[in-house]
C-alpha cells in the first residue's frame, strides 16, 4: 500500500525532471565549405561545462579539478533524517496496532524485501480476521474476535517467540523466523541510522 506510493514517487519524478528539463537545441548546418573547414566550437552558454583541449593537456601536471563535487553531501543524523524503514512503516505503531492493520504492514515489509514470503505469511495471518473465529478458536481462549482492538505487537511476538522456544525448539527455521520479525517490529519502533 505505502510502499506503492513511494516506487511511484520514485519512478515518476526522473519522468517529472524529464518533462521539464530545457530541450537541446541542435547546431544549425553551416551553408558554406569554409565554414565546414573551421572547428566546431564548444557551447560554452553554460555555466558548468568545463573544456579542456588537448593542447591544454601537458603531459606530468595533474588535470584540473572535477566541478562537480565527486562525494555526495552528508544527510543530517539524528531527528532531522528518516530512516527508509520510517518511511515505509510511517503510519503504523508497532506498540498499538488492530489486527486488521497487520496484513497491510505485513506486506509493505515484503514488497520492500525486509521480511521473507515465510516472515509475510506469518506477520499477516490475523485469525480474529476469519468469520468463524468466535466458533472456533474463540470458544478455546474464551475471547471473541475483536480485529479492530489495538494490541502491542513487540509484546504479541515476544510471548509468541517464548511459545516457540518451549513447544517447538526443534524447528529451528520457525524459532528464527520469530525471532526475524520480533527484530523487525523492535526496529520499527527504535530505529538504528547507521551512517558508515
Amino acid at each position: 500500500m505505502k510502499i506503492l506510493s513511494l516506487l511511484f514517487a520514485r519512478e515518476a519524478a526522473p519522468r517529472q525532471a524529464a518533462k521539464t528539463a530545457e530541450p537541446v537545441r541542435p547546431e544549425p548546418p553551416r551553408p558554406d565549405a569554409a565554414a565546414r573547414a573551421e572547428p566546431a566550437r564548444p557551447d560554452t552558454s553554460r555555466p558548468e561545462a568545463v573544456i579542456i583541449s588537448t593542447s591544454q593537456v601537458q603531459p606530468g601536471v595533474p588535470a584540473p579539478p572535477d566541478p562537480k563535487p565527486a562525494v555526495a553531501p552528508i544527510e543530517p543524523v539524528g531527528p532531522l533524517r528518516r530512516t527508509a524503514l520510517q518511511e515505509l512503516t510511517a503510519g503504523y505503531d508497532v506498540r498499538s496496532l488492530p489486527p486488521r492493520r497487520m496484513p497491510d504492514l505485513g506486506y509493505d515489509l515484503y514488497v520492500a524485501g525486509v521480511l521473507s514470503d515465510e516472515e509475510y505469511a506469518m506477520l499477516a495471518f490475523q485469525p480474529e480476521l476469519h468469520p468463524d473465529y468466535d466458533k472456533t478458536t474463540g470458544v478455546l481462549t474464551g475471547e471473541r474476535a475483536d480485529p479492530d482492538r489495538p494490541r502491542d505487537l513487540i509484546a504479541v511476538w515476544e510471548d509468541r517467540l517464548a511459545f516457540e522456544q518451549e513447544h517447538n525448539g526443534d524447528d529451528q527455521d520457525v524459532v528464527a523466523r520469530t525471532q526475524r520479525i520480533l527484530g523487525v517490529l523492535k526496529s520499527i519502533e527504535n530505529p538504528v541510522d547507521l551512517l558508515v
